[in-house]
């Protein structure tokens, strides 16, 4: 009871301070964004309705802790329940940057050793909330995707390791430093979607908790190669009509009421996997048009639907026979036919990875 009056405090102060032009609040499923376009040049939104989807914008949106943020990102980030973006400019395919699992089954953390929850600790560590999906990488390392990391400080972010539940078991480990790709977020595309960072006590090694062999530079995955992704999340597909709203990459605001109150419902706590097929980064590029599609993005997914990563499992791996080939980004409506998920390519920014991390 005191954690719900607690929250209700933080939202009616929150939307108390806020004064921006629109605002958002979707009882179901109990998003509250908030939003107000400029050009992030010249501080005026000045294309037409059909061309906006592609115009990067400021948006603005009611966070945890009572304080209105900000984030620069494009408007089919925002697509919000199935009713178009905010601004109502519909996007012609959903992105997605918060995946989970659909069509999938249980596993356990002995089968995913190098598994973490990212989680986004509020008030001091009174709440934690899971944000994305990480890989172990090294005793002090962990590669996630930048869009999990983006506009958050590394004192505000822990991981559960070695644990099938996100919030019980295993050990915690407070983030300390976060290193986010250099070409993420340049032009148009999520291309570079990739982040590594340091935690301050390390990993220690046991049957739960092993670090990931990622794939090597020269590595080439033919289509129609099996692979696997793991993750806490959806067990149903979440349609456009009563999907959460897309909120800004990184955004830390509420996600969903369920969430706050960890009541169930359709997203477990514990660990699930599903085996997707490779699909070729030229059927990618008819998906989602071939300036979306970069050779440093990897796709998998069944295009007659029913099975996928979606909403919550952004960050976690992708891998073959247990190497790490993969890093969930962003896609279209969930297990959709004709849809796939898109990855980062670890073998095209594993030489990064080992520049910044020695791994």
């Amino acid at each position: 009871m005191l954690k719900f009056v607690v929250l209700l405090g933080l939202l009616a102060s929150c939307l108390g301070k806020t004064t921006l032009s629109r605002f958002d609040w979707d009882l179901n499923p109990g998003l509250i964004v908030i939003s107000k376009p400029v050009n992030h040049e010249s501080g005026s939104l000045d294309r037409s309705a059909t061309e906006v989807d592609s115009q990067f914008v400021n948006f603005w949106y009611c966070s945890l802790g009572g304080v209105s943020r900000r984030s620069r990102g494009k408007v089919s980030d925002f697509y919000a329940g199935g009713r178009g973006s905010i601004l109502g400019s519909e996007p012609a395919v959903e992105k997605s940057l918060d995946g989970k699992i659909v069509g999938g089954h249980s596993t356990t953390i002995q089968e995913w050793p190098f598994m973490l929850s990212l989680q986004v600790s509020y008030l001091g560590g009174l709440f934690t909330f899971h944000q994305c999906g990480a890989s172990i990488i090294g005793s002090n390392w962990a590669i996630t995707a930048a869009h999990c990391t983006e506009g958050m400080s590394a004192s505000s972010l822990v991981v559960r390791a070695g644990s099938t539940n996100r919030y019980s078991g295993g050990s915690t480990h407070q983030v300390a430093q976060i290193i986010e790709h250099s070409g993420y977020g340049v032009g148009s595309t999520y291309n570079n979607d990739v982040a590594v960072f340091r935690v301050s006590t390390p990993f220690v090694f046991s049957n739960n908790v092993q670090p990931v062999n990622l794939a090597s530079n020269n590595l080439n995955l033919a289509g129609g190669t099996y692979t696997k992704v793991a993750g806490w999340g959806a067990l149903a597909v979440r349609r456009a009509g009563s999907r959460l709203a897309i909120l800004p990459r990184g955004a830390t605001s509420i996600r969903s009421l369920s969430d706050l109150f960890q009541s169930g419902g359709s997203s477990p706590d514990t660990l699930m996997e599903v085996s997707l097929p490779v699909v070729t980064n030229t059927q990618c590029a008819q998906i989602y048009g071939s300036s979306s599609i970069t050779t440093s993005m990897l796709c998998a997914g069944y295009l007659a639907g029913g099975k996928d990563s979606c909403q919550g499992d952004s960050g976690g791996p992708l891998v073959v026979g247990g190497v790490q080939v993969g890093i969930v980004s962003w896609g279209g409506e969930c297990a959709a036919v004709g849809i796939a998920g898109v990855y980062v390519r670890v073998s095209a920014i594993r030489d990064w990875v080992w520049t910044n991390t020695g791994i």
